[in-house]
């Protein structure tokens, strides 16, 4: 198997991740770009399986493209002080990590990424280059590949040269070409001014370099040919600006690359309060998380296998801090240093207790309050069992969101065994991180409480109209097919699949010869975008997009809603106070935050949404709540510890707060 070189490209992946994230804290120390990085670093890690990684940062000194062109990079936006603290905490971690870790003074982290590509193939490896970063497409060639980062910190794609060629419409050679005629405002690159992005391709397309369009110039017609006439010597300069040198002087050490020892830096990353990473790094590299004193908490394994076990486990842990957990094979339960496992019948021939059975003997339990992963799921099964809802001492699940509200997944076999020691054993350890984090108080007073009103939201539902729903139905239904047919009558084309978007593809750039963009790995693009571009150059294009907004509407509202109505008329949705980073509560299945507002058909479809009798629907609101609240905070903080803890920008109402007399 050949060995890989993952090459990162730091000052990218801390500017993706700083923008991407709210900002998080730990005791008073920005962390969120250090928590995307990471994030990027191990998902990369999980698909390509680097044995060599190495991260590149810029240097406060002047490069050489600073010296040859002053204006290079001129007019950005200066760090934000909240971002430029936390790359001193990265390189700190990714040094106790024992990645390497290289900056060279003249040179752009860019320099050095082409630099390790360079020394990857003439040492026989396969060398992944991880950024953000366009330019680093040139790099693309032998046994070198960009993994691109491209929506939040959670999208990328591996680029090869053929994909380049497909998904950008120029080769990694061509990257420099088209960086010297369009130019580059993110650095501020000149290139041809009036030359775009659409009008560089084509030039491309027709000449294939830079310097075969300046030859050719006399030939191009009208005011394009005039521009890069007159702009030659600034086209060669921009992409000379733009030409990745890899030449940046380092020692090429693959011993002091090896990614092998990552775990060595869950002590830096705890020092962080980066839960979430130190768990995904040892579930990556198996190694062992160290737990303070007091949260050290190891089970032993038994099974209940008969209804007398049961009861003598019920009088035995009677007082004592008690978890509960199910899966689809077992319920364990588990107390005091004993992780006990009741094996469920799956069905006739398989050994266990029936669900029904099980829960019946452990029917004295919930009358405790329990420790539980996920406690609306366990109130939801045991409501539909017509059991009794047992109250909550803790749910581990809302306490790992409260310490790391970044995570994707709040799994229980993310965190611990999934089990009820593994419950029990993370409780521990969370109470006294929520302590220490001064964050037991909103826990306990706020958070759980807020579950079991959620609960009850959910079984409650909300009451609609199905006579509306399916009256909406049918005329959505009849507008799709006079669209279709409108489609179809201004194309010259019938019969094709308006949802395939091979075949409308096919129709709009090749039958009708429309301008195609992007492409895809199974052809031509019909996303929205796309067609945006091309409403005013062809009358079918903006029925298409009505016809896609009624089918979305039809499908995922009115189909939605009517499929996940019960018999009393109600609908049921999901509210998951661990979806969002921010602290709001998400909807799903169906998701009820999302009903359309702003067209005059999304407006029709909550029509559908009603009062049961007797009752009246009240929608409630606070205008401006954050900058409201965030006025009020120096009344009640000394200012200097809300600047640690709050990033703000302050237009001009939040001014006129922040300078009343009580705030000196």
């Amino acid at each position: 198997m050949q060995e890989t070189f993952l090459a990162v490209d730091g000052n990218s992946l801390m500017h993706r991740a700083f923008h991407a994230l709210p900002l998080m804290d730990a005791n008073g120390t920005y962390t969120n770009a250090v928590h995307g990085f990471l994030s990027m670093l191990f998902k990369a890690c999980q698909e390509i399986s680097p044995r060599y990684i190495a991260v590149a940062f810029d240097t406060p000194v002047p490069t050489f493209r600073h010296t040859a062109y002053a204006d290079y990079k001129a007019g950005r936006r200066a760090m934000a002080d909240e971002l430029r603290t936390q790359f001193p905490i990265m390189k700190e971690i990714l040094s106790e990590m024992k990645l390497g870790v290289l900056s060279v003074d003249g040179y752009e982290a860019d320099d050095v990424l082409g630099t390790l590509s360079v020394k990857c193939r003439e040492a026989g490896l396969d060398c992944v280059l991880l950024t953000g970063d366009r330019d680093a497409l040139q790099l693309i060639g032998d046994r070198t590949k960009v993994l691109f980062t491209r929506k939040g910190i959670t999208e990328s794609t591996l680029f090869d040269a053929a994909g380049v060629k497909e998904y950008f419409g120029v080769t990694p050679e061509q990257i420099t070409d088209l960086k010297g005629l369009m130019g580059d405002q993110s650095d501020h690159i000149p290139g041809i001014p009036g030359v775009g992005e659409k009008t560089a391709l084509k030039l491309l397309n027709e000449y294939h370099t830079l310097e075969n369009v300046l030859a050719h110039a006399d030939e191009i017609k009208g005011k394009l040919g005039e521009k890069v006439r007159d702009n030659r010597d600034m086209a060669t300069f921009s992409k000379d600006l733009a030409t990745i040198r890899p030449t940046a002087p380092f020692a090429f050490d693959l011993d002091s690359f090896e990614a092998s020892r990552m775990a060595s830096g869950i002590p830096s990353l705890r020092k962080y309060q980066l839960n979430g990473i130190i768990a995904r790094l040892e579930k990556m590299t198996g190694a062992t998380v160290e737990v303070a004193a007091e949260a050290v908490h190891e089970f032993k394994k038994e099974p209940l296998s008969s209804p007398a076990a049961i009861q003598d486990f019920i009088k035995a842990s009677e007082g004592k801090p008690t978890a509960l957990h199910v899966t689809p094979t077992h319920l364990t339960v588990a107390c005091a240093d004993t992780c006990y496992e009741i094996e469920l019948a799956m069905d006739l021939l398989s050994q266990g207790m029936t669900m029904e059975e099980a829960w019946e003997e452990l029917r004295p339990l919930l009358s405790r309050p329990l420790y539980v992963h996920d406690v609306k799921r366990l109130w939801h099964l045991l409501s539909s069992l017509s059991l009794p809802l047992p109250s909550c001492a803790w749910d581990s699940m809302v306490a790992a969101y409260l310490i790391n509200p970044q995570e994707k997944n709040y799994a229980l076999s993310h965190f611990a065994a999934d089990d009820a020691g593994g419950v029990l054993s993370l409780s521990i350890q969370q109470k006294a991180q929520l302590s220490q984090m001064g964050m037991l108080n909103l826990m306990e007073n706020l958070e759980m409480p807020l579950t079991e009103v959620l609960f009850s939201m959910e079984q409650e539902g909300f009451q609609v109209d199905t006579g509306v729903l399916e009256e909406l139905g049918r005329s959505f239904t009849e507008q799709t097919e006079i669209l279709k047919n409108q489609v179809y009558a201004l194309t010259g084309v019938s019969g094709f699949n308006l949802n395939s978007p091979q075949q409308l593809g096919k129709v709009l750039f090749e039958t009708l010869s429309l301008p195609a963009g992007k492409k895809t790995k199974s052809g031509y693009s019909t996303d929205a975008d796309t067609l945006e571009n091309l409403r005013d150059m062809h009358p079918a294009i903006d029925a298409i997009l009505k016809y896609r907004q009624v089918v979305k509407l039809n499908s995922t509202y009115i189909d939605a809603l009517i499929r996940k109505t019960d018999k009393a008329g109600r609908v049921h949705s999901s509210f998951d106070q661990t979806g969002t980073a921010t602290g709001r509560i998400s909807s799903s299945e169906p998701n009820l935050q999302n009903i359309p507002v702003r067209t005059e058909m999304g407006r029709e479809i909550r029509r559908a949404f009603v009062a049961k009798p007797g009752h009246v629907l009240v929608d409630a609101d606070y205008s401006q709540i954050e900058l409201r609240v965030l006025a009020h905070f120096p009344r009640t903080m000394p200012w200097w510890m809300l600047s640690k803890k709050i990033r703000i920008s302050t237009p001009a109402p939040l001014q006129k707060y922040l300078k009343c007399p009580w705030r000196k």
